[in-house]
């Protein structure tokens, strides 16, 4: 589970991120992306993985929204920003595959993802 489906290309706002770097710990495969000062990493945890999905503490976040993604109504995304409509980090899935990706400036300020790139994150990561 070194490696799962992402896109070769991710489109965050006005940043291209490509090549992303592979990882594998305790039960959770992560693809890196990095582009200039701002790094997106994608998470994928099978199963019963139980632990933190994001290095980030959501309970930090002032907003927590979510936000309907494709035509089901269980096609929830969770999202988390400084405000809304601007999330930091999003989570999906269900008990087989959950999902987490999170933007951030790697100088420490925030780079969010829109709602249009949040429903194509969800429709490209599998």
């Amino acid at each position: 589970m070194d490696e799962f489906d992402v896109p070769a290309q991710l489109k965050i706002n006005d940043q291209t991120f490509t090549d992303p770097e592979f990882s594998h710990q305790d039960g959770v495969a992560q693809a890196y992306y990095e582009s200039g000062a701002i790094g997106v990493s994608v998470r994928k945890a099978c199963g019963i993985y139980g632990g933190p999905m994001t290095d980030r503490d959501l309970e930090s976040f002032p907003q927590h929204w979510t936000q309907q993604v494709g035509d089901d109504a269980d096609d929830v995304v969770d999202c988390y920003g400084m405000e809304k409509g601007s999330a930091i980090v999003i989570q999906w899935g269900n008990e087989a595959e959950f999902y987490t990706v999170t933007s951030q400036g790697l100088g420490g300020e925030e780079y969010g993802m829109d709602e249009t790139t949040i429903e194509w994150l969800v429709d490209e990561i599998d």
